[in-house]
């Protein structure tokens, strides 16, 4: 009780800090900085009034919940969007960034081996698998595990709008869109029309440069973004890891300690990304290629070494046509390719480790090392067809085919692991694996079809209903319903009931893993009721409450991939209800102060490291024509440990406050000179990452740091 009254103590702090920086900001309004020129501020108002009429249209309407452009209000979901705009503002480094700070209810769990996790309403998957990540509305997730957490650091210089679902999307996406739906719109050649270069430095010796190119050319509209990115990262202070625990058995015997705690986590990390769209009519093709490398910050094992990196390169290709056939007759059809290449480097434990083999304890002088190659692919083609049968009425069809491989597997090392816990057979040196240690090649087909029907009762009632069969060749069918009815039952205040049925497929790993698979696993599924009241109050100040229930069945719970110990894959349930806040006062001409809170109570089934407690404040403020101030504060409290015998106290809740300055058009010569400059953990708070026993005294996570950027438009 008295960690959890500190970590009230802290969160409380910091939302006194940030509101305290929030009545600084608005006093120096026109005092810190020189006054516009009237007739300037007179000749800005029109393409002021342009922009702030296209930034409410990209809030206002949205195509991800029903593939279709519609009013949010009438959406049959849950859903919230997150503009250029507001990326900019806040000074956003990556789309994990972006998301953390604004989404109600979501946020990013980093875990010491396998990066950042996207956890939707206190509930999350390993590597993200139950949450679908859409670039344009095309599928990014992984074959071999299912995750999307590949994608946290993609750059966000080219996005125009974020679309994010806190729900299930089964019913028109198929697996996967369990907890949520995130769908990454990128910018048009209209939305660029020219050239942009942009340049970051700041802390941990990060740099990042981004060109920017869209224009169109007649009826030619051509995009292209090249982004790279480097960095030394946080290294914070490991003060014990797992080797240091097993020393501390290894000592009774008198053998000497290995550990390289205390010592510094490792943050590397070196990306690409390049993307290509082009545009004729009704003809697209996009493209993207991701080449990243970066480092584990703490080895595979829990343990500190200097041998662990993990590349990957990640590439998918789209080729799209859609095209309007008599009146009210939509098509769209797409073929596409998906590839997914890892590799890595694990050192499990450092030199002069003391590990079991089949005889007694043994001293690895190299430690315990191993690496790993392997690839999975997705090749398939959709169609789609919308059908407006009225002005009130409009039925969307469509079926998709997919062929799923995983493939091109390798591994070698000094050690082959064993079915017995932390037992090793020790090799003479690194060496190839015998074939009976390597994954199969493994093949699946995908078919399914999908139908929605999208009926506006009356003027202000709108019912939406849909349902979607996926078949897998190896885990069989599926089906996938949902319905909903928006009612706006006083102009200005509305009401949702929704219902959604969700499923993910076991991946490949799930199944097929020579460890821990179990080709006998069915799907995980969840159903999901929300109840949700929305209100303008006055034209500037908005609200909404969301009410929800989750009956989560047969999840899919991977002990050997989340501990070291390699138990057995099982399936279990989780039962969890909880609410939502959402509030946004507009001050006008792009001042605005809104937030957001999540309260999470779950019945059964509660998972790691999943917060009861969650809220996010924002407030952007234009200083004059040429300063814009943005600040942030996110708390977080009421999470729990990992289960089965941690007995650590709960962590810590936090609350961390950001701030954004932005100056633009002031040098007449170069109207198109921006520069920014972000300071995050403003006021440099101590705060931690939960980890599983391996690490002891938990991941820290980085203090006050900074970055500065120019952008230069031509």
């Amino acid at each position: 009780m008295l960690a959890r009254g500190r970590a009230v103590m802290k969160a409380m702090k910091a939302l006194i800090a940030f509101l305290v920086l929030i009545v600084f900001a608005l006093i120096n309004v026109g005092q810190g900085f020189p006054q516009d020129d009237p007739m300037l501020e007179e000749m800005a108002a029109d393409e002021e009034l342009q922009q702030e009429l296209k930034w409410l249209k990209a809030e206002t309407y949205v195509f991800t919940p029903s593939k279709v452009m519609e009013d949010i209000k009438k959406s049959a979901a849950s859903i919230t969007v997150v503009t250029d705009r507001q990326i900019r503002q806040m000074g956003a480094k990556d789309l994990a960034d972006a998301l953390d700070r604004t989404v109600p209810g979501l946020s990013t769990y980093y875990y010491f081996n396998s990066g950042r996790t996207i956890s939707v309403r206190g509930s999350y998957g390993f590597t993200s698998n139950n949450v679908l990540m859409m670039i344009n509305g095309h599928c990014v997730n992984q074959e071999y595990l299912g995750g999307s957490f590949f994608y946290d650091r993609l750059t966000v210089d080219n996005i125009k709008r974020i679309e994010v679902i806190r729900g299930p999307g089964s019913a028109l996406y198929g697996a996967n869109a369990f907890y949520g739906v995130i769908n990454v719109i990128t910018k048009e050649a209209e939305d660029i029309d020219g050239l942009e270069l942009i340049a970051r430095g700041g802390s941990y010796d990060t740099q990042q440069y981004n060109l920017l190119f869209g224009k169109t050319f007649s009826d030619l509209e051509v995009v292209f973004d090249f982004n790279f990115f480097k960095t030394h990262g946080f290294r914070g202070l490991i003060e014990q890891d797992f080797q240091t625990q097993i020393d501390n058995i290894t000592s009774i015997i008198r053998i000497p300690p290995a550990s390289l705690a205390p010592g510094q986590m490792k943050g590397d990390v070196d990306q690409y990304d390049v993307a290509f769209n082009l545009k004729y009519k009704g003809l697209e093709f996009y493209g993207r290629y991701i080449d990243q490398e970066s480092d584990l910050p703490v080895g595979y094992l829990g343990a500190l070494n200097n041998r662990s990196v993990h590349p990957l390169q990640n590439y998918w290709l789209v080729l799209s046509y859609e095209t309007s056939i008599g009146e009210g007759l939509h098509f769209y059809g797409k073929a596409f390719m998906n590839q997914h290449e890892v590799s890595g480097e694990r050192q499990y434990l450092p030199p002069g480790a003391v590990l079991f083999s089949p005889r007694v304890f043994e001293i690895w002088p190299d430690g315990v090392f191993h690496s790993f190659s392997s690839k999975d692919r997705r090749l398939g083609i959709e169609i789609q067809a919308t059908y407006n049968m009225s002005n009130a009425n409009t039925v969307l069809a469509g079926a998709t085919y997919e062929d799923q491989k995983y493939y091109d597997h390798s591994a070698s090392g000094n050690a082959i692991p064993t079915s017995i816990p932390f037992v090793y057979i020790k090799l003479p040196s690194i060496q190839e694996f015998p074939e009976e240690q390597i994954e199969e090649t493994k093949k699946r087909g995908l078919a399914a079809v999908y139908i929605e029907d999208i009926w506006d009762l009356t003027d202000n009632i709108r019912l939406t209903a849909g349902v979607r069969y996926d078949h897998y060749s190896d885990v069989g069918g599926h089906f996938s319903p949902r319905v909903g009815i928006t009612w706006e039952y006083i102009k200005g205040y509305d009401l949702k009931l929704l219902y959604g049925h969700a499923f993910r497929a076991p991946s490949f790993t799930n199944l097929y893993n020579k460890t821990i698979g179990d080709p006998d696993l069915g799907p995980e599924t969840i159903n999901t009721y929300e109840i949700s009241l929305g209100a303008e109050f006055t034209n500037d100040f908005s609200g909404r409450v969301t009410v929800y229930h989750r009956e989560a069945e047969d999840i899919i719970i991977m002990g050997g991939l989340v501990d070291p110990i390699p138990l057995p894959t099982h399936q279990g349930t989780a039962r969890d209800q909880g609410f939502e806040l959402e509030m946004k006062y507009d001050l006008g001409r792009g001042t605005y102060l809104a937030g957001n809170y999540n309260y999470s109570n779950w019945k059964t089934g509660a998972f790691v490291n999943a917060q009861t407690h969650e809220g996010k404040l924002m407030t952007n403020i234009r200083l004059s024509r040429h300063f814009n101030f943005y600040a942030d504060c996110r708390f977080m409290s009421g999470r729990r440990r990992w289960l089965g015998g941690d007995t650590r106290d709960d962590p810590p809740g936090f609350g961390l406050v950001n701030a954004t300055l932005i100056a633009k058009k002031f040098w007449k010569r170069y109207e198109e000179l921006e520069l920014r400059g972000s300071v995050y953990n403003l006021f440099d708070k101590d705060w931690i990452m939960p980890q599983p026993p391996q690490l002891p005294n938990d991941l820290p996570m980085p203090g006050i740091n900074f970055l500065v950027e120019v952008r230069c438009k031509f």
